[in-house]
């Protein structure tokens, strides 16, 4: 079969169309086509959930698996002799195409045929009909064809011996394929000055001009406008314009280097190429610093710079590496034999140098200027030469009074949350990262890697050494190879079985090591101290983790190893970070002072917002939240047990504080498997890991693992007679047995609590005492509880907490069938959440219990609104399951209310899987009420009695629990539901009737569609 395909060849480039034999076969519209087109151009095998995924975004697995199955069916019929190979799991097209031969000229440097096979875009014709994940995928494969192709024609254009006429035609192509590079525009005005064409050159210039106003609204850079107006004759490469007495050697090794080096290919760096031409170009910056750390790039950059200013013609342009010169001397002495000027020996060579230059104009690009004592000799070269300018890169300031210092840091990092291929593609550092990748014979599929280049990129903190030393790696190791070992090592808790720093990138550490060396004893401990921290931090904590003042601080910031963020934060980069941690692991001492210093700033401030106002803790939360997130995890590795029970005992009455504890949840989860068998773990602590254990599973309706667990941490607390752990524990006890409706248990524990002598101020005892009074449909008691918990919560500033409140009333007025008081609280809380301090995930859930509401009395309008709403928030990345299931279960409520079939079985049958699954519990009632209205239009009314029957009492209420004796009694059945609370009924299983319910759905909903006319 191999043999047979190796003759079938398929066209991707251009036309849709494949060559299959003698004649052909067009791809057609459609996903038959798209298909085709998709697993030619992939040519390994592909995973049958991926391209079922990818053409079904929204179908549920199994129904994308099965449209995937038709689909293949009718593209064997439509496309008969297409080698679609095809086993249980995966799919591939096994042929050669144009694509093929593409990418083997581009390896084998044939650029003509690259060329030629490339012109084309990729595909054309594929977009109709296709899905947005198809169409980001297209996106990102078109972008690796263009880069590469682009590429091709870059190498071509290099080369002198071929004509003018079709480097011009070549020139042409690119700027067609890419109208808004300016690289391609810079070309088209060379070749046109080359042909002494000014006029030509103008008009192209001015085309492109107005085509970046009238898109962009922004204006071509200078460099292009000198290019463009000036004379042909002046683009001449001589470096020593300018100095006429002198006289002109040909151009020394270093420069010719420095321009082999800018034309190697700079990305990005155009906003820093317009920073200096702007500081130099008025003569006031006469001493201009590109600091930065190593690896940043200074040099390349630098090296574009002399590219530019020699191809403008600038008078007395000169290019000095002093890189290995050992001090000052040397490099004066580098200086005068990159200028053509013999004699200059000994310690008067500054003065001689300064004597020579006086008045002659002169710009000096010096690299490497590192030299401790070199500040002295370029001052004399500034006081005594007015028309002198120096442009130096160099890892540490001069601290000269005429420096001006611009920080060359790593590439601009796009969002952490970024998962966009087209807008990844589009930033500088993964735009590197992938060049690295391609040129070292990987392939890169922005479409699927997207997400892991984005977090390899802000590993290595955009630092293109960093980045240009992982790509490489691309070819030993994968990317999530490469990612699990950079954040293992950064977070100081290497495995034993990982790659060490050292050995991933030698060549980063290397680099590294020459700052290192430059460093005093003291200056080196400091660093190595500040290497703790893994976000930005202020100055106070640098202070007190490192054990130091302020001038070693500020020494660091001016040999670029430390970054000053302004407002007093201060930040590390990341590779700096990681080669710190490569040379001198993480002191004992260190992490000790950390996590000392950040548990004591947690446990003053929450202590504070007891009584004064919640607003500096939740600041703080905001602002340190890898901070603390870091020592948790860094205190739990070192079984640093003091730490843990002091952050333990604050991030649990967070939930008090600030109104939920969610985000944390998951860290007591952990805790709590890994402490569970060791056995020196002090009780109180033990306490505080159980009860937020139980609270997380409790929220995913795991009541018995709860319940076991919240009586384990209330005994571990009575043995510590820790009487706040005491609290925590029967606090979530109380909970679940609430959430159950087990008002018994739950009353027995609340008068418990309140002999303890909880205090009410924070309003933890009056939120539990209004949930059971709501529960207990003592709606008037639980109204006066919550309002006092919601003065409470403004006296405190606390905006969050005061919204949950909100929401608690809410839902007691709707149980109350009290709809006009339900609507103006629901204002209410929509009102508060444009406070700036209100979570994005609280503000999301409010807007979708409006949503919901409004659906259910009817107010289509509004509810759309809503969810337009909390869908603005960015509702797809966060990682709350349940609030993105709750996004789900109102889009089906919104559609079953406009009595939409169609539109609202897929987001309903999505929840129901979750509760399938035995998730989310507390969805049920809401989830089973629209169910049941859904079957109920689609005429099954046995569906529809069993989704009703299934409804149960708990903390999730909704306004149509309230209508399901009517729909029974509409229904001609017994009005009373059967309902898990009470010890007479039979327990329902949900998660069974979920499953069946979901099926059911389904099987309708494929019924009415094959049996509704097209």
């Amino acid at each position: 079969m191999a043999e047979k395909l190796t003759s079938i060849r398929l066209q991707l480039l251009g036309h849709p169309c494949a060559a299959l034999g003698d004649g052909s076969v067009p791809f057609g519209a459609g996903r038959p086509g798209q298909l085709l087109a998709y697993l030619a151009v992939r040519g390994l095998w592909q995973s049958r959930d991926e391209v079922a995924k990818l053409f079904w975004p929204e179908s549920p697995k199994k129904t994308a698996r099965s449209n995937l199955r038709n689909l293949l069916c009718k593209t064997a019929v439509a496309l008969p002799f297409v080698p679609i190979e095809s086993t249980e799991y995966a799919l591939r097209v096994n042929a050669l195409s144009d694509l093929s031969d593409f990418d083997s000229a581009v390896q084998q440097g044939d650029w003509e045929t690259a060329v030629q096979i490339g012109a084309a875009e990729l595909l054309q014709g594929l977009e109709a009909h296709a899905t947005e994940p198809y169409l980001l995928w297209l996106q990102s494969a078109r972008l690796m064809l263009l880069t590469q192709w682009t590429k091709s024609v870059q190498a071509l254009l290099g080369q002198p011996s071929r004509p003018i006429e079709q480097r011009e035609a070549l020139a042409e192509a690119w700027s067609l394929r890419c109208p808004y590079d300016e690289e391609a525009v810079q070309m088209r005005l060379k070749l046109a000055l080359e042909r002494q064409q000014q006029l030509a050159a103008a008009s192209i210039y001015n085309a492109f001009d107005a085509r970046l106003q009238a898109e962009f609204g922004v204006r071509p850079s200078r460099s292009l406008e000198r290019l463009a107006l000036e004379p042909a004759s002046s683009s001449t490469l001589t470096p020593n314009s300018g100095l006429a007495p002198l006289n002109e050697p040909p151009m020394p090794r270093d420069a010719a280097r420095a321009l082999g080096r800018a034309r190697s290919r700079l990305f990005g760096r155009r906003l820093e190429m317009r920073q200096v031409e702007a500081l130099l170009a008025g003569g006031q910056v006469r001493l201009l610093v590109l600091s930065g750390p190593g690896g940043a790039g200074k040099s390349t950059l630098l090296a574009a710079l002399f590219e530019q200013c020699v191809a403008d013609g600038e008078a007395g342009v000169c290019w000095v590496d002093a890189s290995a010169a050992p001090n000052a001397q040397a490099v004066v002495a580098a200086i005068a034999a990159a200028l053509g000027i013999e004699g200059l020996q000994g310690e008067g060579n500054a003065a001689a140098l300064a004597a020579t230059l006086r008045d002659r104009p002169c710009l000096l690009m010096i690299d490497g200027a590192e030299q401790p004592d070199l500040a002295a000799p370029l001052a004399l070269i500034l006081d005594r030469c007015p028309h002198t300018r120096l442009l130096v890169a160099s890892r540490s300031r001069l601290q000269l009074d005429q420096e001006r210092v611009l920080v060359i840091d790593g590439f601009p990092l796009p969002d952490h949350d970024e998962t966009d291929p087209a807008v990844l593609g589009r930033n500088d550092a993964v735009r590197y990262f992938v060049d690295v990748m391609v040129h070292a014979g990987k392939a890169v599929d922005m479409a699927q890697d997207a997400s892991t280049l984005a977090a390899l990129v802000h590993a290595a903190g955009g630092l293109p050494l960093a980045l240009k030393l992982l790509g490489k790696l691309t070819r030993t190791f994968s990317l999530t190879q490469l990612l699990d070992s950079l954040r293992a090592h950064v977070a100081g808790a290497h495995a034993a079985d990982s790659v060490e720093m050292g050995e991933l990138m030698p060549a980063l550490v290397a680099s590294f090591d020459r700052s290192w060396a430059a460093l005093s004893p003291p200056e080196q401990a400091v660093l190595a101290r500040l290497a703790v921290f893994p976000a930005p931090f202020d100055v106070g904590a640098a202070r007190a983790v490192a054990n130091t003042q302020l001038p070693l601080i500020t020494s660091l910031v001016d040999r670029s190893l430390v970054r000053a963020d302004g407002a007093g934060r201060l930040s590390l980069h990341a590779g700096i970070r990681a080669c710190v941690l490569a040379i001198q692991p993480l002191s004992d001492g260190a992490v000790a002072a950390y996590i000392e210093f950040y548990v004591q700033r947690l446990v003053t401030l929450a202590g504070a917002a007891r009584v004064k106002t919640v607003r500096p803790f939740q600041q703080f939360l905001r602002d340190e939240a890898a901070h603390v997130e870091h020592v948790w995890r860094m205190a739990l590795h070192r079984r640093a047990y003091p730490a843990l029970l002091s952050l333990a005992q604050w991030l649990f009455a967070e939930a008090s504080i600030l109104g939920s504890a969610a985000d944390y949840l998951a860290w007591f989860a952990g805790a709590n498997d890994a402490l569970r068998d060791e056995p020196n773990v002090p009780e109180a602590l033990r306490a505080y890991v159980l009860a937020g254990a139980a609270n997380a599973v409790r929220h995913h309706g795991k009541v018995d693992l709860a319940v076991r667990q919240s009586v384990a941490a209330l005994r571990a607390a009575q043995q510590a007679r820790h009487h706040d752990a005491m609290c925590a524990a029967l606090t979530v006890l109380a909970m679940t047995y609430l959430g159950v409706g087990k008002l018994k248990e739950a009353e027995k524990l609340i008068a418990r609590l309140v002999a303890l002598g909880v205090d009410d101020s924070l309003g933890t005892l009056l939120d539990l005492q209004s949930m059971f009074s709501m529960v207990n449909a003592d709606y008037k008691t639980a109204l006066q509880l919550l309002d006092r918990v919601i003065a409470i919560n403004r006296q405190l500033e606390n905006s969050n907490a005061a919204i949950g409140s909100l929401i608690n009333k809410w839902i007691v007025c709707v149980q109350s069938d009290d709809a006009a008081q339900a609507s103006k609280v629901m204002e209410h809380a929509i009102a508060a959440c444009d406070a700036p301090d209100v979570r994005r995930p609280l503000r999301a859930t409010v807007l979708l219990y409006a949503a919901q509401w409004y659906a259910d009395i009817g107010d289509l309008v509004r509810a759309r609104l809503n969810i337009e709403r909390a869908n603005a928030i960015d509702i797809q990345s966060l990682t709350t399951q349940a609030l993105r299931m709750k996004f789900a279960l109102v889009t089906a409520a919104i559609a079953v209310v406009d009595q939409e079939l169609v539109t609202a079985a897929p987001p309903l049958a999505e929840v129901l899987a979750e509760i399938g699954r035995g998730e989310l519990p507390s969805m049920a009632s809401a989830t089973f009420l629209y169910a049941a209205k859904w079957f109920r239009m689609a005429g099954d009314r046995d569906a529809c009695l069993i989704c009703l029957r299934a409804i149960r009492g708990g903390l999730f209420y909704t306004r149509g629990s309230n209508s399901v004796p009517a729909m029974l009694q509409e229904l001609g059945a017994d009005p009373e539901p059967v309902a898990n609370a009470g010890p007479g009924h039979p327990r329902v299983d949900l998660a069974e009737v979920a499953r069946n319910a979901r099926g059911q759905m389904l099987a309708l909903l494929a019924e009415t569609q094959r049996t509704t006319p097209r």
